[in-house]
């Protein structure tokens, strides 16, 4: 076996200094290197999952999420946490915006919402819709009441939002309009078909015996968010094909808000629909028709598609009136046993915020990481490789160790013959392969997979592989973010994304772990690009 560098550059760039946002109560620092440094969680700790709420307001990025209201990593007594930021990397905390009670109709949570502009509202110039719950012990198997309702800031004129007042007439839905439902809660943000006309709004549900459905209401008071009616079921799916019940968190947009200003392709009634499928955990979505006057959504046949298939749940998109785009939160979810994140001392994670782009050539979606990610970038490590030999061949980078980084492989397909490829990181550095994850592209399969069955040796982490299609012409680059204990990796012309949960044991504390380029049998040539990240 043979394998050379061709040639080598190291480049040094000078560090961008990011903020730390504050320091973390662990309640085992044995632990801490697992936690990510540039994704954003709470640095109090404690339990977060879905991110709610996302705008661009006067100058700043906000971020509200749920967060488990004792410091335990354990879902429970869901408030909504709250950040700023300038640059969508480096957050500042502010104080709690929404906490359960006093009032029965959220006395035991807030859950999922959405943020919705109204420059004509007297009660502000945004609003937030979220769904209150209050347990219920007559349904054990969903021992909750759900309703939505609604909160505005306290000094609109605040460009950091510091404090929220819930409308004294809540809930704005006290229960689901419908008897058979199976869910009502996470309303989306509201949208205008016409620039002034009402506001109409996105509900997650199901229906028993049907499947996961929308909810559709339209403002009827001037659009002041307090007043809706039920228009109907604006989309739903088929329990018998799919074995989904609930859709949550639902999104809907026009696809004119992701492609080109201008294009002439693009129709003002195709829109987008996302969901996210309740207890299968995966975001789903569907490029279609939206019958505005009938209040229903009808997809394309075919044109669906998954936004990530690894550990990605509960995503939601905000408008960024700054820089035109439409931007993508996702929650990532831990994969590994209760009693290891109480241990840590903290659970759950936000990916990096992506972009969303329409690509009208074959009618789906691409998810760009932000370009913003760039300013962490600390130096910058070039190889070019060439090789060939039997079975499977390794370059492994000279003198890198790390935890935290981002990685460009570009193949070149002229010159490479082999059948799979691709990379190992967060390996061990004594070089016994005990531990590692590895990425694996199989062009003429079509496939890209997280193997992550070495990725640690702790018993209560889940080793399942995690696998997403890729086309043939679009396998020869990837672009991996490795951050501790999260790998994310976007292939296929950024149609294609996973979200790995890792929990790297060996030879990971100062220093971190090894990378190496891998290839099996015949000729093989890529160059790999690879930038230490700063914390954020």
């Amino acid at each position: 076996k043979t394998c050379g560098a061709m040639g080598c550059v190291l480049w040094l760039i000078i560090p961008m200094v990011a903020m730390v946002i504050g320091e973390s109560p662990h309640h085992n620092t044995i632990l801490e290197h697992l936690r990510p440094t540039y994704h954003f969680l709470s640095p109090q700790g404690g339990w977060m999952n879905d991110p709610n709420g996302p705008m661009y307001y006067r100058g700043n990025y906000h971020l509200f999420w749920q967060m488990g209201g004792e410091q335990e990593a354990v879902w429970g007594d869901i408030h909504w946490g709250h950040a700023y930021s300038a640059d969508l990397v480096n957050w500042n905390m502010l104080p709690i915006a929404l906490s359960p009670g006093p009032d029965e109709y959220d006395s035991g949570g807030c859950w999922s919402g959405s943020a919705t502009f109204t420059p004509s509202s007297s009660l502000g110039s945004v609003g937030l819709l979220y769904t209150g719950v209050s347990q219920n012990l007559s349904t054990p198997d969903f021992p909750w009441n759900e309703v939505q309702a609604l909160a505005v800031p306290r000094d609109p004129s605040d460009p950091l939002l510091q404090n929220w007042t819930k409308w004294e007439g809540n809930p704005v839905l006290p229960g689901p309009p419908i008897s058979d439902t199976t869910g009502f809660r996470d309303p989306s943000t509201a949208w205008q078909v016409e620039e002034d006309g009402p506001l109409f709004l996105a509900v997650g549900s199901g229906v028993a015996g049907v499947g996961g459905a929308v909810l559709l209401y339209e403002s009827n008071n001037n659009n002041e968010l307090t007043e809706w009616t039920y228009k109907g079921i604006l989309s739903e799916g088929n329990v018998s094909a799919t074995g989904v019940i609930d859709w949550e968190c639902p999104d809907f947009y026009p696809l004119a808000d992701i492609t080109p200003e201008g294009d002439e392709r693009v129709p003002n009634s195709t829109w987008i629909l996302k969901i996210s499928a309740d207890k299968h955990y995966f975001d789903q979505w569907s490029l279609g028709t939206y019958y505005a006057d009938e209040g229903y959504f009808k997809a394309f046949p075919g044109q669906t598609g998954r936004v990530d298939y690894g550990n990605y749940y509960a995503s939601k998109s905000f408008w960024d009136q700054d820089k035109q785009r439409r931007v993508l939160w996702g929650w990532v979810p831990e994969d590994d046993s209760t009693k290891r994140q109480v241990a840590r001392g903290w659970a759950g994670i936000q990916a990096i915020p992506r972009e969303i782009h329409g690509d009208l050539k074959d009618n789906s979606l691409r998810f760009l990481p932000i370009p913003e990610i760039k300013s962490l970038r600390q130096d910058t490590t070039i190889f070019d490789i060439e090789g060939t030999g039997d079975g499977t061949n390794e370059f492994q980078v000279p003198f890198w160790r790390s935890a935290q980084y981002e990685i460009e492989l570009v193949v070149d397909p002229m010159k490479t013959k082999a059948k799979s490829f691709g990379l190992y990181v967060l390996a061990n550095s004594d070089r016994s392969f005990q531990q590692h994850t590895s990425i694996v592209i199989a062009p003429t399969n079509g496939t890209i997979t997280v193997n992550r069955t070495k990725s640690t040796i702790e018993p209560t982490a889940n080793k399942e592989p995690q696998q997403g299609p890729i086309r043939e012409e679009n396998a020869y680059f990837l672009h991996v973010f490795v951050d501790h204990s999260v790998v994310e990796v976007f292939a296929d012309n950024y149609h294609t994304v996973i979200t790995s949960r890792v929990y790297p044991v060996l030879g990971t504390g100062e220093g971190g772990g090894t990378v190496s380029v891998w290839w099996d049998g015949e000729e093989f040539a890529a160059r790999i690009r690879l930038h230490k990240l700063n914390n954020a």
